[in-house]
């Protein structure tokens, strides 16, 4: 995929917008001067992306197609 993005709403309820152009990730926070608590959830989660975590995640199941 050449790019991906979503918001990241964390526990605390910053808000982050995430956004990966050819594999490089990059990450503003929409509320305030830093990322700490993008860093500490990327910590809380084995560093794993949230791109690729939550609805994002290959490991939820997919809606089915209905033939028409």
């Amino acid at each position: 995929m050449v790019h991906e993005l979503d918001f990241l709403v964390t526990k605390l309820n910053e808000v982050y917008f995430v956004l990966a152009i050819f594999g490089e990730e990059f990450t503003i926070n929409m509320g305030g001067p830093d990322i700490e608590g993008y860093i500490r959830w990327l910590k809380e989660n084995n560093d794993k992306s949230p791109l690729h975590t939550g609805r994002n995640s290959d490991e939820l199941p997919k809606p089915i197609a209905r033939p028409a």
